[in-house]
């Protein structure tokens, strides 16, 4: 693989912590509104409002520092925006200010799918299928709760499907374009760009081990 691929390939990470940043803010936003808008919220008001708060600055926070994050943060990170999500909905009430709410765990699903592996996008969706499950278990019947859900979590997993395929195809074809923009179509050696790369390396290389070049 050269070394343009290789840099475009630490792209998604840090657009994965400014998705993060975004959705926090907009979370938080969302917290906010659902706080003063009627109806009001069928448990406490003030938790809703700290669930956004705390939403809204972590996710400035991301925002602003840019961690650098692996793939366990950023798992990590979704748990905490699910575990958000589900405070505010259980307090807010589904058939209060947080009637429509499971739609933000679309966000998470969205998210996982696009910057996590599969087996990580897919514990995301088991944690967000316990999640939602237990703010029906505590606020709608058995038999609209069971509904609810199985229409809810099929939503959110082909939702899931489609983006990962859809990212798999994306990256798949930025890998054959940047392939054949770095090599010569008819001898299969690398072009003048990509050996500049390569002697950019292999210079570095050279002076920080001691050794000659060629």
């Amino acid at each position: 693989m050269n070394l343009r691929l290789d840099r475009r390939a630490h792209a998604p990470r840090a657009l994965a912590v400014k998705a993060i940043g975004a959705m926090g803010v907009a979370g938080g936003v969302l917290s906010a509104l659902t706080a003063i808008l009627p109806p009001a919220a069928e448990g406490s008001q003030a938790l809703v409002v700290a669930v956004g708060t705390a939403s809204f600055l972590i996710g400035g926070w991301a925002l602003w520092a840019k961690p650098l994050l692996g793939e366990v943060g950023l798992g990590m990170a979704a748990i905490f925006g699910t575990a958000l999500i589900t405070i505010a909905t259980r307090e807010a009430g589904l058939a209060g200010g947080g009637a429509d709410n499971e739609i933000l765990y679309l966000w998470i699903c969205l998210y996982a799918f696009y910057f996590l592996t599969l087996p990580n996008a897919l514990f995301q969706l088991v944690v967000v299928g316990g999640a939602y499950a237990w703010v029906l278990s505590e606020q709608a019947g058995a038999e609209r709760a069971v509904t609810q859900w199985l229409v809810t979590m099929s939503t959110l997993l082909v939702a899931g499907i489609l983006i990962a395929s859809l990212r798999s195809h994306l990256y798949g074809l930025i890998g054959a374009l940047s392939e054949r923009a770095s090599r010569d179509e008819l001898t299969g050696l690398l072009n003048r760009g990509s050996l500049g790369d390569r002697f950019e390396v292999e210079h570095a290389r050279a002076k920080r081990e001691g050794t000659s070049l060629s």
